[in-house]
């Protein structure tokens, strides 16, 4: 039986003909060659509950150029240089949620609340803030 991947999808039963080590095997045979897909570990953002806010995917299709796959596909694949710039959104993104914490967390206990400007670009102390929650 193979086993599971990071996506909790069972590995290809048959190695991948192409040579693509993540790939997950669809169809699971690889008896169409023409029908193909490489399909790499799903991630996610996820909430404390574990539901996912946000899911990426790596995927290929036949020939065609491989690219990550936001959420349900209704958005643009990425290629990699949009994944880099993904990427340093997110960066930005978690330096703004560590701010709003300690914005939310002064606002709990009653302090005077200060909103905290996010940098654009990010250096090595925005991302590591003294005060950080």
């Amino acid at each position: 039986m193979p086993q599971p991947t990071d996506s909790g999808r069972p590995n290809a039963a048959l190695p991948c003909p192409d040579g693509i080590r993540f790939c997950l095997g669809d169809p699971w045979d690889h008896a169409d060659p023409r029908e193909h897909v490489h399909r790499g570990p799903t991630r996610s953002l996820d909430l404390t509950d574990g539901s996912p806010v946000l899911t990426t995917q790596v995927e290929q299709f036949d020939d065609d150029a491989p690219g990550l796959v936001i959420g349900d596909g209704t958005k643009p694949t990425l290629g990699p240089d949009a994944v880099l710039a993904l990427a340093d959104a997110a960066e930005r993104l978690a330096v703004g949620l560590r701010a709003d914490a300690r914005l939310l967390a002064d606002l709990t206990v009653g302090r005077e609340a200060v909103d905290e400007p996010v940098p654009y670009t990010l250096t090595d102390a925005a991302l590591n803030p003294v005060n950080d929650l």
